[in-house]
């Protein structure tokens, strides 16, 4: 399953593993889901294991985020310093 939603996933899953962001995604750190079945969300919001897991997740998905960020940031190539031609007629 495919989803965007962290709490769908915890919800859903035995295991969440994200995407790494950019054009070159691989799979990254593999989370476990030891949630007792069945899974109700809103008992989930109250159970420290779901926001551990929720908190992790987001956590990572949030540095590599960052991290490829700071690849793009390194990447740009500087422009040249160029200044406008006057013509005067």
């Amino acid at each position: 399953m495919i989803t965007n939603d962290v709490d769908e996933a915890i919800l859903m899953a035995d295991r969440i593993i994200p995407l790494t962001p950019g054009p070159n995604a691989t799979l990254g750190e593999s989370f476990a889901v030891n949630l007792p079945r069945p899974r109700e969300r809103t008992r989930l919001n109250f159970d420290p294991t779901f926001k551990s897991i929720r908190n992790n997740v987001t956590h990572y998905l949030t540095a590599a985020s960052a991290t490829q960020q700071a690849l793009r940031i390194r990447r740009e190539t500087p422009l040249p310093e160029i200044e406008p031609r006057i013509d005067v007629a």
